[in-house]
C-alpha cells in the first residue's frame, strides 16, 4: 500500500484578437492518490491478486475572471480502478497474467458563458456572465489488462504490460448562475436578463460519453544483489483517441462541444527497489 502526492503547476498564456496577451498561473493545489495491492500464492503454477490505483485523473483551477474561463475555470477528474488478475508460471521462467479492471470515474467541471451568445434581440446581454456548474458525473466502465514476465537469469528481467480502452458514460447534473445583470439596459418590447436566463439556461441532468485511452508499458529489471533491484520502463498511452469531450445539456442549450486534438505520449521511469532489512523494502 502506499500513497502519491501530486502537485500540479502551470501557466497559460492567451492572446485577444486585439493582440493583447496575458499569463495566468494554476490556484495551488494538491492531490492524494491512494494505492493498495494484495497477492495470494494457490500452487506452483498459479497466483491471484488485486490492485487498487488510479491511471486517469486531472484537477486544476483557474481564477474565475481569467481569459479562458468560456473554455474552463476548474475541473476535477478523479478515478479509482480496481483490478483483479490471475497469472500462470507457464515455465521456470515465464508468467502470464491476465485480469479485469473496473474504473470509477467522478467529473465535476467548471466554465462560464456570456448570456448574450444565445439568440436574442436585446442588444445589451453581451456582458453578463453566466456559471455552468457540472456536478458528481460519474460512472463505472471496465477493461481487460494482459502481462508477461521474463526472468532470464537471476540478475535480469522483462516485463510487458497491455491495458484496453475503457469506455464510461457518466451522469450528472448541472447548475447556473448568474451575474451583472444590474443596469443592463431593456429597452421597450426586448426581454430582461432573467427572462433570457430563465428561457436558455435550465439545471438538469447532464452526461458525457468518454473513452478513455488503452495504453502499453514495458520494463527491465536489474538485480545486482538479492537486496536490491534497479528497474527502467516505458509507458505509451493513446492520447490520440480521444477526440473531444462533448457534454449533453438540458435544452434549449443541448450540449457543450469540447474538441481534444491530442496526440499519443511516452512516459520513462527510473526506479530502485531496496530491502534493507526482512520484510522491508
Amino acid at each position: 500500500g502506499g500513497v502519491s502526492a501530486i502537485l500540479p503547476d502551470g501557466k497559460m498564456r492567451t492572446t485577444d484578437p486585439a493582440g493583447h496577451s496575458e499569463t495566468t498561473s494554476l490556484k495551488p493545489s494538491t492531490w492524494f492518490i491512494p494505492h493498495a495491492y494484495y497477492t495470494q500464492k494457490l500452487n506452483d503454477s498459479f497466483s491471484v491478486g488485486v490492485g487498487e490505483f488510479s491511471r486517469f485523473g486531472l484537477g486544476f483551477e483557474y481564477p474565475h475572471d481569467w481569459p479562458g474561463r468560456f473554455n474552463i475555470y476548474e475541473v476535477s477528474l478523479k478515478s479509482a480502478s480496481i483490478n483483479p488478475n490471475i497469472a500462470w508460471a507457464a515455465t521456470d521462467k515465464l508468467s502470464l497474467a491476465v485480469g479485469v479492471e473496473f474504473v470509477y470515474v467522478c467529473l465535476d467541471l467548471k466554465k462560464r458563458a456570456q448570456m448574450g451568445i444565445y439568440p436574442s434581440p436585446n442588444p445589451h446581454l453581451g456582458d453578463i456572465e453566466v456559471d455552468s456548474n457540472i456536478q458528481d458525473a460519474e460512472d463505472v466502465g471496465y477493461g481487460f489488462n494482459v502481462a508477461g514476465h521474463y526472468q532470464f537469469n537471476d540478475q535480469w528481467a522483462v516485463g510487458l504490460h497491455y491495458r484496453s480502452q475503457v469506455r464510461v458514460r457518466a451522469f450528472g447534473d448541472v447548475q447556473y448562475s448568474y451575474e451583472g445583470y444590474e443596469g443592463v439596459p431593456t429597452p421597450g418590447g426586448f426581454p430582461t436578463p432573467k427572462q433570457v436566463y430563465d428561457t436558455a439556461f435550465k439545471d438538469g441532468g447532464a452526461h458525457a460519453t468518454v473513452i478513455l485511452p488503452d495504453s502499453l508499458a514495458g520494463g527491465i529489471s536489474w538485480t545486482p544483489i538479492p537486496e536490491l533491484s534497479i528497474d527502467v520502463g516505458a509507458t505509451w498511452t493513446r492520447w490520440s483517441m480521444f477526440r473531444g469531450l462533448n457534454i449533453h445539456l438540458p435544452q434549449p442549450i443541448g450540449g457543450s462541444e469540447n474538441p481534444k486534438p491530442w496526440s499519443d505520449t511516452w512516459r520513462f521511469t527510473v526506479g530502485v527497489d531496496y530491502e534493507p532489512v526482512a520484510r522491508l523494502a
